[in-house]
């Protein structure tokens, strides 16, 4: 353990909690991306060709793994970033079923668009809850659509 926290100078200072704002930088990281940029300084677009190429195989890989086109695959920097891409390219949402309290980043996305929001409090009984929430739900647009009809 003590190796791991050598790695992560600030942790010598104090216990770092803002991680899911800005994670730490760790030794191992710092060096490599000195070297990434030297090569970068020395090699100019050649090394970014490079990463181009790696790029294009890992979207390749991902979409075997999953069995869809690589055109088909979008690699973000982060979950927030790619939940928000994702809405912005769908119809409008109608039901949402989140987890009250969940990060701000999770739930502001679906809050700020059209969409009919659910919560559960996150208890022991989370699954259950869930279910009776879209058991619900369902019945409700059932009638919803046959009252309509």
């Amino acid at each position: 353990m003590q190796k791991i926290i050598k790695q992560f100078p600030v942790l010598s200072q104090y216990t770092y909690v803002n991680t899911a704002t800005s994670g730490l930088l760790y030794d191992g990281l710092l060096d490599w991306r000195q070297e990434h940029d030297l090569d970068f300084l020395i090699g100019g677009s050649k090394m970014k060709m490079k990463g181009h190429l790696l790029i294009s195989e890992t979207r390749n890989s991902i979409g075997k793994f999953f069995g869809c086109k690589a055109d088909n695959v979008a690699l973000v920097p982060n979950f927030s970033i790619g939940l928000n891409l994702l809405l912005e390219g769908m119809e409008a949402i109608r039901n949402v079923l989140m987890l009250d309290g969940d990060y701000p980043s999770v739930n502001w996305p679906f809050e700020t668009r059209e969409c009919v929001t659910y919560y559960l409090k996150v208890t022991d009984a989370l699954e259950e809850n869930i279910y009776d929430r879209i058991k619900r739900t369902t019945l409700m647009s059932w009638r919803l659509v046959w009252c309509s009809g």
